[in-house]
């Protein structure tokens, strides 16, 4: 019996053997491992694009500490993104990462003591053997043989969001994402500055310990926003950022056009946020956006006191007007009011424009009785308008009212002063045409008088003209074009005003009979117009002479009568002569 069984344990070890140096003899590139195929601490997993590895690393050279985790394959500067046992490193020669029975990914080092464990989410029965596949997009998976994804390292970041990345906000079943930086340049291990959502209120925090460090603007349930940054190579990155609203959860997640360099958004543990981007010619990453600044740190001015970070020093606290600092120079405590607030004693709110307001200033409007903190200025129109109440005092309202007193006053009077002046040019222009009429209607007498013409100006002119128009020219349709016409008709030149595609499709001869008769046609004396029969005789016997036409009356002498052509009478108004109105 002890035979059969030591026979027994010798075909196990040696089968077990056989197949750890047939699996360990080459070392692993693909992208995946299987159930019959672990990780090792010499291979690697490589993505199918090439831009992202997984395996086990070090920090630094001299530590003996080893993490299994995820970096980017082609930058040249090691940059980890996800570490899988971050609080509990590996200190043995040797380790290994396996997918068991149980759809579980096991690290485990070579005492057998399991560091880290992943479960992935199924129910029933698996259906065959799983695997594990490291996607070029960073995403560590663990899949089924249908191709079901049962857990992802996305769901479990550590200080990087990564494109595509999908970060939970708010849940009502389980806590929202938290993401929590190294705690130093060369300690994966989890720090004391972590970044998520506020369990109370939709708003991004980042906490130092226990306590606000620098908090977001509040979160929509929805919103889409997409930005470009330029790199100083060239290089663009174009950004979409987005919320989805998913029923009972509310996800963000950024994607990046395609062939943008690498990106990625990351805690660190001084507590700064920063989108970076890969600059492939300086061999570093770029710096995109960082935050936050100094004025931006939660609380940093102190209770009832605000940071300016429009002023001229980086962070400059200061005391709403109706406060004064409560200890001297020191922000630290915040400012306090300078007169209580009395009731009924005429208080009123004063509007402090573009403000990033304090917490949960979503909720309905309420009587606010806690001191004021973390509220600052900000360069952003769409930042909001709060009020403050504030003690009035007279010397105060004196000071606002003054100002406006004398602004009216101004007004008022130069309304007077440009009334009074309309009023005499009006007048004035009266006068003259009053004279002017007066003149043209009196005797010769009156050429002995001084009489003072109104004065046009330029500008005038050119107005009335609109701008010397050609529509606004004298003798326009009326007396110019057709004063031409007609001496040149009367010349034996109608070709010089007839239009080019009439000569080209009539004769000229043609062309001049029907003006001939249209002229005819258009006599001012009636009785000179030809009947209906006579025209129709005149187009068809084209050799027939026709009768000369008159003068029209379009420029005809102020005289004229139908009955007595070329008598020329001279007229007179109340018997004063008219004379030419000459400059003196």
């Amino acid at each position: 019996m002890a035979t059969s069984k030591k026979g027994l344990m010798a075909m196990v070890y040696i089968h077990s053997a056989f197949i750890l140096i047939f699996l360990s003899s080459p070392c692993q590139s693909n992208d995946q491992l299987t159930q019959t195929k672990p990780l090792l601490l010499e291979d690697t997993l490589i993505s199918e694009g090439g831009d992202f590895a997984l395996g086990f690393f070090s920090p630094t050279n001299s530590s003996k500490k080893l993490y299994i985790g995820i970096w980017y394959h082609r930058v040249t500067e090691r940059t980890v993104v996800w570490v899988a046992n971050r609080d509990n490193p590996i200190t043995t020669p040797s380790a290994m990462l396996a997918i068991t029975d149980n759809l579980e990914l096991v690290l485990s080092d070579s005492q057998g003591h399991t560091l880290w464990t992943a479960t992935g989410n199924t129910s029933g029965d698996a259906g065959g053997a799983a695997s594990a596949v490291l996607l070029n997009s960073g995403n560590f998976v663990l899949r089924l043989p249908n191709g079901t994804e049962v857990w992802q390292s996305f769901d479990h970041p550590t200080d990087t969001i990564l494109p595509t990345m999908r970060i939970l906000l708010s849940f009502k079943t389980q806590p929202a994402t938290r993401l929590i930086a190294w705690k130093g340049p060369d300690d994966p291990s989890s720090g004391d500055i972590s970044s998520g959502m506020d369990s109370t209120n939709l708003q991004l925090f980042i906490w130092k310990g226990a306590l606000p460090y620098y908090r977001y603007p509040v979160v929509n349930d929805m919103a889409v926003a997409g930005a470009m940054y330029q790199q100083s190579n060239g290089n663009a990155v174009i950004m979409y950022e987005t919320r989805v609203n998913a029923g009972d959860a509310l996800y963000y997640t950024y994607t990046v056009s395609s062939g943008s360099p690498y990106t990625r958004f990351s805690f660190d543990y001084t507590g700064k946020g920063r989108l970076l981007s890969w600059n492939s010619t300086a061999s570093s990453w770029t710096v995109i956006v960082e935050h936050p600044h100094s004025c931006d740190l939660y609380a940093s001015c102190g209770p009832f006191s605000y940071c300016d970070q429009m002023g001229p020093l980086p962070t400059t606290c200061q005391c709403p007007d109706g406060f004064e600092l409560l200890n001297g120079l020191n922000f630290s405590r915040g400012c306090r009011r300078k007169e209580e607030l009395k009731c009924g004693a005429g208080n009123y709110f004063m509007a402090m424009s573009s403000m990033k307001l304090p917490d949960k200033v979503t909720s309905s409007c309420t009587l606010r009785i806690e001191p004021l903190t973390s509220v600052l200025t900000s360069a952003l129109e769409t930042a909001p308008d709060t009020f403050l109440c504030i003690v009035r005092r007279k010397s105060s309202l004196l000071k606002i009212l003054l100002p406006i007193i004398l602004c009216v006053l101004l007004l008022m009077l130069g309304a007077l002063v440009w009334t009074c002046k309309s009023r005499g040019k009006r007048q004035k222009k009266r006068v003259q045409k009053r004279r002017m009429l007066e003149y043209l209607s009196s005797t010769d007498d009156a050429g002995d008088k001084n009489i003072n013409f109104p004065f046009i100006s330029f500008e005038n002119i050119v107005t009335a003209t609109d701008n010397f128009s050609e529509s606004n020219l004298l003798g326009k349709g009326g007396f110019g074009k057709v004063y031409k016409a007609w001496n040149m008709w009367k010349d034996g030149k109608p070709e010089d005003f007839l239009d080019s595609s009439v000569t080209e499709s009539c004769s000229l001869d043609e062309v001049s009979g029907c003006i001939h008769i249209g002229l005819l046609c258009t006599q001012d004396d009636p009785s000179c117009r030809p009947l209906m029969s006579t025209i129709v005789s005149m187009l068809e016997n084209k050799a027939t002479p026709l009768p000369t036409p008159k003068q029209p009356k379009d420029f005809a002498l102020r005289d004229y009568n139908p009955g007595n052509e070329g008598v020329h009478r001279e007229l007179s108004v109340n018997d004063t002569s008219l004379t030419m109105v000459q400059g003196r």
